[in-house]
Parts: structure tokens; sequence; C-alpha cells
């Protein structure tokens, strides 16, 4: 599981797998498609940090 929290937003939990598949999304190029507010740039940090945390939990499990 992953909590995200924001100030404006509020808190969100969700399973990692979710992320997981935003992440490949975006690293096929879906990136303005699921964020559109934010640029490529982010959505390639945001998804490279996902793989990152998804990585250490599949090492730990």
């Amino acid at each position: 599981m992953i909590l995200l929290a924001d100030a404006q937003k509020g808190i969100a939990i969700e399973r990692m797998s979710v992320f997981s598949r935003i992440a490949d999304a975006i690293f096929s190029g879906k990136g303005k498609e699921i964020y559109p507010e934010h640029s490529e740039e982010d959505s390639m940090i945001f998804a490279q940090e996902i793989k990152r945390i998804s990585d250490g939990e599949e090492e730990k499990g």
C-alpha cells in the first residue's frame, strides 16, 4: 500500500499495484493522458519513484 497526502486534496491510500500500472503507462508515453496538468518530466520522476519503491517492496517480500 501507498499513502499520499496533499494539503488541498487530502489523503489517499491505494494498493501499490495500482501505482505500478500508472508508472507503466507513463513509461509507455501516456503521461499527459494520465496527468495532463503535469509536465512530462514531472510524470517521469513520479513513475521512476513508484518503480523504485515497488522494487524495494519486492525485495522485502
